[in-house]
């Protein structure tokens, strides 16, 4: 399914929000660790933001696989 311009904007500022907001919590985030986050759907965007809340460490959110 192709998304509008809209739409993709919108997934453009989760992804950056929650960038920032793992960068505040647990410091510069790696290339690999930014790699994976592009690579993930909007859903999925969604609920790293929900786990990111609840996380002690970037490792617990199983992103550097």
């Amino acid at each position: 399914m192709n998304q509008t311009t809209f739409e993709k904007g919108i997934g453009r500022g989760r992804y950056d929000m929650l960038r920032l907001m793992m960068e505040e919590r647990f410091g510069p985030l790696s290339a690999k660790v930014l790699s994976r986050m592009q690579q993930l759907s909007d859903a999925e965007l969604i609920d790293l933001g929900k786990a990111v809340v609840r996380a002690k460490s970037l490792k617990a959110l199983k992103l550097d696989n």
